[in-house]
């Protein structure tokens, strides 16, 4: 069920985005992204690395919400955002099941191969950011780096129906 990176770099290349696949050491974490010196090295702004989080409603349906990685999630408010009652973090063997991965894995291209029952959230703050950020294709040692501009066409592309919310 994981993407390749491929059918990232296919899907950017259909809809006419400049980007470009970085390899990289092995990250987990938006902290280890910084540590390790990812951000800089595929020429990310701190603030425009993204986290990726794969959050539960009680019947069942997963999100995954793109935030600002060193933004504090309020899971109550993104809940509100999205008309559900209740969120909390994906189990690891959902994230398993869904994904094929482990937790901290999952990114927004995984969608492109995601059962019916993901839906995709971007924080709608991410969309006044400028310059270039990335996400895992396939795997946590290669990222594909696109403009923050191209953001909500990619994420059209994926899902056209994903959420805007304020978080």
């Amino acid at each position: 069920m994981k993407s390749e990176p491929t059918e990232a770099l296919n899907l950017l290349t259909t809809l006419g985005i400049d980007h470009r696949l970085v390899r990289h050491a092995p990250v987990m974490t938006v902290e280890e992204s910084m540590t390790n010196g990812v951000a800089a090295q595929i020429g990310s702004d701190d603030h425009h690395v993204l986290k990726n989080l794969l959050l539960q409603e009680k019947k069942g349906m997963l999100i995954l919400l793109i935030a600002r990685g060193d933004q504090r999630v309020d899971l109550k408010l993104v809940a509100t955002e999205i008309g559900s009652k209740r969120l909390s973090f994906a189990k690891p063997e959902t994230v398993e099941h869904a994904f094929g991965t482990r937790s901290g894995a999952v990114s927004l291209f995984d969608m492109l191969d995601a059962p019916a029952h993901v839906h995709l959230a971007i924080d709608s703050g991410i969309f006044d950011l400028t310059g270039t950020t990335g996400f895992h294709a396939g795997s946590n040692d290669s990222t594909v780096v696109f403009k923050v501009s191209d953001l909500p066409a990619v994420a059209a592309a994926i899902q056209p129906e994903y959420s805007s919310v304020q978080i």
